[in-house]
């Protein structure tokens, strides 16, 4: 690449020469006064006079034309010219090329992907006959696309092969490739530096370091991101997100937050966009002197991070996005997988209750089973179906024994102990009072959401006390109706009364209440949502899985950069194909708790986009180092130019004066 060590000094040389040449053929020659004797000699004295008039017009004048060029020349090589080349390939060469995520940061209409290749292209032509190379393509691990070869093609379609990822940055594996293969190979670097192991890795050869990417390259970044069910409200995500600026000047930056419910055929998404939080940041790379000083300077409230809050009862995607135009998407957006809430497998244990019995064959659950409570006591010797193996386990006025250590109850006229709701009793049996209907009720809480309980008549019922960490969801005329008690890892949801003793199941909010029950201990069985992957990362199905599939000859794995597939053995896990890059996965069949996959850049030190020198991080004796040489050119526009121009302007001058 040219370029000018005295460019300033070369163009005040010209400013200065140029005019003064041009002056000199604007003015006129002073002459000597003669007496003449003839008017012949009197015509030609006219004639000079003409010709020397003060200011004359500029004529074609190849002297002039001719000065002009030399001048020109001589401030161009003054300038001192210089062409920067880079050194060439050694006799054993190894080009490592990074294809991790900060390097598909576009600068100036490319990637900085495009520039390592076009650098390691160049590099190739240069080779000698008697070099070889070899090309290895590293992100978080290393391959070798083309072992030691003289031939330029072959290097050339093996540089040209490498795909852009969004994968972290790691240097040791590639090191360690590089190591295998001797002492007396030198390797070239083409890569920004943003490894997370650039402190500490490495090689044990010479390190040729070809730092890709500008210095001042803007980015915002999302670089945390949390969902998770609400513990009061299952039926509520919360969404955290936290955003960063890597750039070197403040900006605002949108976050949008975005749903697309699940398809369990594992088709398209739709995503609708639900709402936006405005963040203001300021660059990382401000001291915390420099931020104090510049938020009060400028008048700043920054904002960093956005909180959502959203009703979810049934599985969907949620994505959030930045929406500042930056150098680098694969940090823009982040995605969290919510699962649909699970079938649950449910027992009812009652000496017989028609309503109780006809709302959990209604409901979709996944087992309901009914016992009565002598064959719920022997089912503890059941290793397959014992208590602890039910999701939901209904009791009606009836208190066992034994509790499952974890588990969502739901008790009518019943009230287990040690929890945090109690009920007066006579010996074994509960004391009942009279009350005859609800009083007040919470209609925004999930379970009651949508209910009428006004016209419910009531007869004896439980007399309940609760401590100050139980939910009273309903309240009648002499104390707690519904109460949602969490002990330990246990759940439960207590009815004051039986329901023989009400005409609440001849009522529509009946199986509503039922309903809404069962879906609020499916979301609170689930409270965190699926994780999501990293790019590279490989997701293993256990055979266990698959076996519930059945008879599957292959996994496909689509996303909206294409299609891979995977073959699925008899008898062994499945390991999916790497997810290189950020978004949804949707695996087809769809797998349980698989169905579709995010995949989350988050790494703050990838969307960094600021390049790192790794001069002199090489092993001890040996100098790492990013050769280029310079070749002055003023010598070649001295001996090719002026000197030709100087000849060609004396030969004009000696013909004229001749002439």
């Amino acid at each position: 690449m040219p370029g000018f060590l005295n460019l300033p000094i070369a163009g005040l040389a010209a400013a200065i020469a140029i005019p003064a040449l041009l002056l000199l053929y604007f003015l006129k020659l002073r002459r000597k006064e003669s007496p003449v004797s003839s008017t012949l000699l009197w015509r030609k004295t006219i004639e000079d006079l003409q010709v020397n008039a003060p200011f004359q017009k500029l004529r074609k004048n190849l002297l002039l034309l001719l000065q002009l060029l030399l001048l020109l020349l001589l401030c161009l090589a003054l300038a001192r010219p210089v062409r920067n080349n880079s050194a060439g390939l050694g006799k054993k060469s190894i080009l490592l090329i990074d294809h991790s995520a900060s390097m598909n940061a576009r600068e100036n209409g490319s990637t900085r992907l495009d520039e390592a290749k076009r650098r390691a292209d160049a590099l190739v032509k240069s080779m000698g006959g008697d070099s070889q190379a070899m090309v290895i393509a590293f992100a978080d691990d290393a391959q070798v696309l083309q072992s030691f070869t003289s031939d330029r093609s072959a290097l050339h379609a093996a540089i040209d092969s490498i795909s852009p990822t969004d994968r972290r940055t790691k240097l040791e594996m590639a090191y360690k490739l590089v190591d295998a293969q001797g002492s007396d190979a030198e390797a070239w670097l083409f890569s920004d530096g943003r490894a997370e192991d650039a402190a500490h890795a490495k090689p044990r050869v010479e390190l040729h370091d070809e730092k890709i990417g500008a210095a001042s390259t803007d980015n915002v970044a999302i670089v945390a991101m949390d969902a998770r069910r609400d513990y009061d409200d299952p039926t509520q995500v919360r969404v955290f997100v936290r955003l960063a600026d890597f750039g070197d000047k403040p900006v605002d930056a949108d976050a949008q937050l975005s749903v697309a419910p699940l398809d369990d055929a594992g088709g398209e998404l739709h995503w609708q966009v639900l709402r936006v939080a405005d963040c203001s940041l300021v660059p990382v790379a401000w001291s915390p002197e420099k931020r104090e000083e510049e938020v009060k300077k400028q008048g700043l409230k920054v904002r960093d991070s956005a909180e959502f809050d959203m009703p979810l009862t049934a599985g969907a995607a949620i994505r959030v996005q930045q929406m500042h135009a930056d150098s680098l998407s694969a940090d823009d957006a982040a995605t969290v997988i919510v699962p649909p809430p699970r079938q649950l497998k449910a027992l009812l244990v009652s000496d017989g209750n028609y309503f109780l019995e006809k709302a959990i064959k209604s409901l979709d659950l996944r087992e309901p089973v009914i016992k009565t409570p002598n064959q719920y006591a022997a089912s503890w010797n059941d290793a397959k179906n014992n208590p602890g193996s039910y999701d939901v386990i209904i009791f009606d006025s009836y208190v066992p024994a034994r509790l499952p250590a974890a588990g969502n109850f739901i008790w009518f006229g019943a009230v287990p102990p040690g929890i945090g709701v109690s009920a007066d009793k006579h010996g074994d049996e509960f004391v009942r009072v009279q009350d005859r209907r609800f009083l007040d009720w919470q209609t925004d809480h999930p379970i009651l959401r949508g209910l009428s309980l006004q016209n419910i008549s009531l007869r004896d019922t439980l007399n309940l006390h609760v401590t100050p960490g139980a939910q009273v969801l309903a309240q009648g005329l002499k104390g707690p109706l519904i109460v949602l008690d969490r002990t330990n890892r246990q759940t439960h949801l207590i009815v004051a009364f039986d329901l023989w003793q009400s005409d609440w199941p001849e009522h529509i909010s009946f199986p509503i209440f039922m309903r809404n029950a069962m879906q609020f201990m499916a979301l609170g069985s689930a409270m965190n949502v699926e994780a999501a992957f990293a790019p590279g990362d490989t997701p293993r199905i256990s055979r266990s899985v698959l076996a519930k599939l059945g008879d599957v000859k292959e996994i496909r794995v689509r996303s909206d950069r294409g299609e891979k597939s995977v073959k699925v053995a008899a008898n062994g896990d499945v390991v999916l194909p790497p997810l290189e890059h950020v978004g949804i996965y949707s695996l087809t069949p769809p797998i349980p708790g698989l169905s579709h996959l995010a995949v989350n850049l988050l790494d703050e030190n990838e969307s960094n986009l600021n390049p790192i020198d790794l001069t002199g991080n090489a092993a001890t004796g040996i100098v790492t180092k990013s050769e280029r040489s310079q070749s002055d050119l003023w010598r070649w526009i001295i001996a090719l130019g002026v000197l030709p121009l100087l000849l060609i302007e004396w030969w004009v001058f000696a013909r004229r004066v001749h002439m």
